[in-house]
């Protein structure tokens, strides 16, 4: 009678139990992350070639830091979306060099390098697309992919420099403010807590380095609040 009556109350504990850990609620929360190039590709470079003419595009010490405040919206059992809108401030090198080398008549040999040391101010969507499992008690991991879209307010060098605007002396193009992210990351709970990595790559020809280049790789590490 007592194997009876335990095995009845521990089925009614695991039967409570188990709504617990089913339960996904909607969360507001912020987050703080920071993103750095890939180092296997920290030196973007690219180069044209006309003629007698090279030039270069070298992207160099760049890191990101980026606020965000975002929702949590469970939508099937473990499925759930997580708008994202964010502030960010990036710091960079953009370096462009063109050299001449005297092949053909009338031509001299020279070289001229236009660095700029960058600091970027913008803004940024993001939609999290992930699966929360929940391992025990407060503890649970997400797997996510996630488009991130920014937008450049202001990109600004010494001497005031805006290099939003075009530089018709070293021939490069538009430097388009808005650009795209591709990501896919994992994450841990605890509670309230979250710390995310995540691993993206640009889409967009961020940096005017043409169709044939090699994009940016960036890898996102980001400590969330949920509350």
């Amino acid at each position: 009678m007592r194997k009876i009556v335990l095995a009845v109350v521990l089925c009614c504990l695991f039967s409570l139990q188990v709504p617990a850990q089913e339960k996904r609620e909607s969360r507001f929360g912020f987050e703080y992350g920071f993103e750095m190039i890939d180092p296997g590709v920290s030196d973007l470079k690219h180069s044209h070639h006309y003629v007698n003419t090279n030039k270069y595009i070298y992207i160099k010490d760049f890191n990101c830091h980026r606020a965000s405040i975002l929702y949590k919206q469970p939508i099937y059992r473990g499925i759930y979306v997580e708008p994202q809108l964010s502030y960010y401030y990036m710091e960079y090198c953009h370096e462009y060099d063109i050299s001449v080398n005297p092949d053909y008549e009338g031509s001299r040999e020279y070289s001229a390098a236009l660095i700029s040391d960058l600091v970027e101010q913008g803004i940024g969507a993001s939609l999290h697309i992930g699966y929360n499992f929940r391992i025990y008690n407060k503890w649970s991991i997400d797997m996510f992919v996630a488009p991130d879209y920014r937008y450049a307010i202001k990109s600004q060098g010494a001497g005031d420099y805006d290099f939003l605007e075009v530089d018709k002396d070293f021939g490069v193009a538009v430097y388009d403010p808005g650009y795209l992210i591709l990501k896919g990351g994992v994450g841990i709970n605890y509670g309230a807590l979250s710390l995310n990595f995540s691993y993206g790559k640009y889409v967009s020809d961020r940096f005017n380095i043409n169709k044939d280049a090699m994009r940016p790789e960036v890898i996102t590490l980001a400590l969330g609040f949920k509350f």
